[in-house]
């Protein structure tokens, strides 16, 4: 943090050996204007530990434990818990950028065990192929691995490399993963804002606004399940489709995150699925 100009650069100014952990909560919404349809979360915790250091690289472990649901359905409960265990590695810059994951090949092959002992229990449920499909897809290359499997390690991380300046609005557009079609990612606007800065704590407040370009979204979602849906698709259904997303992070001057909330919210045929993701430092 520099006071003089009041502006905040985001790095991680981290140690071999630092180990901090993490409760995570992830809460799904789906509901209309008169009726709430669903309400369940998920929770569990994440010990991050710096296990390898360079002059211009970080490797961090992200290890997950501790899954529960609120959730009446045993089968939603067994798929909360599919990452019981798994520890990720994460390769980052000196800044506390992604750059990798680096045993995606080792975190395929667990979910890939984890998602077959599931099928074996549950494959006999109608719709249930498709759903561990999906769940198997995104955990099956090391580019689906780093686009949608790790939600986490990416709020984390969402600020960190950038300079900000305090009420100042930083405005510009950027590609987000599509996670229909990985070599397709979609075009965002975005905003961050740096909102605070805690001198007696040490601390600063960071918030960012992005949204995924309607045409594409559309074009994206049609196309998608116009392929594995038996339905009868028409674009027209899509109209209006909406998906942005709001985070508000509470950093250290470490870089380390000490507060993260995210909110995900899309928009369809007057349904608006929600989904609120937060991440607090024990």
């Amino acid at each position: 943090m520099n006071f003089q100009d009041s502006s905040v650069q985001v790095i991680s100014y981290w140690n071999l050996g630092d180990t901090y952990e993490y409760s995570v909560s992830l809460q799904k919404l789906q509901y209309t204007e008169t009726d709430t349809t669903t309400n369940e979360t998920i929770t569990y915790d994440v010990e991050v530990s710096v296990i390898d250091s360079t002059e211009n690289s970080y490797v961090v472990k992200w290890f997950y434990k501790n899954f529960k649901s609120d959730s009446p359905n045993p089968i939603v409960q067994k798929l909360a818990a599919v990452s019981e265990n798994i520890a990720v590695n994460i390769k980052l810059d000196e800044l506390g950028m992604i750059q990798s994951v680096e045993n995606w090949e080792e975190v395929r092959d667990y979910m890939a065990k984890a998602i077959d002992l599931i099928k074996s229990e549950f494959g006999q449920i109608p719709g249930m192929d498709r759903v561990l499909q999906k769940l198997s897809g995104m955990y099956s290359t090391k580019e689906s691995i780093e686009a949608g499997a790790i939600q986490d390690v990416l709020q984390f991380h969402n600020f960190h490399g950038g300079r900000y300046v305090l009420n100042e609005e930083l405005r510009g557009q950027i590609q987000t993963p599509n996670l229909y079609y990985i070599d397709k990612p979609l075009d965002t606007d975005l905003m961050i804002r740096l909102e605070d800065l805690d001198k007696k704590n040490n601390q600063y407040v960071i918030r960012s606004i992005q949204a995924v370009n309607s045409e594409q979204l559309i074009e994206s979602t049609y196309n998608f399940l116009k392929e594995t849906s038996a339905a009868v698709i028409q674009k027209e259904d899509f109209l209006g489709i909406k998906n942005t997303a709001e985070n508000v992070s509470r950093i250290h001057n470490t870089g380390w995150v000490l507060e993260s909330v995210l909110w995900k919210e899309v928009v369809l045929q007057g349904v608006t699925s929600l989904e609120i993701r937060t991440i607090l430092m024990k």
